[in-house]
């Protein structure tokens, strides 16, 4: 799978409710690992879509950003 249809899948998975990466793994069907490591590349191609991430302790909660 390209890098470029993880994000996607990603972004998908992503709604305005916070989401833990749990969800995330189980909406987009992807492994803990790989979503953890893409996190990291989403939040530099932010010029597409907003994402707020929260960390606590090993969870990371994940929403879009509401436009004001």
């Amino acid at each position: 799978m390209k890098p470029e249809e993880i994000i996607e899948k990603i972004f998908e998975a992503v709604t305005n409710s916070p989401i833990n990466l749990y969800g995330i793994c189980r909406k987009t069907k992807l492994h803990p690992r790989t979503a953890k490591r893409y996190l990291g590349i989403i939040e530099s191609v932010q010029a597409k879509e907003k994402i707020e991430k929260e960390w606590h302790g090993l969870r990371a909660m994940m929403r879009k950003k509401r436009q004001r």
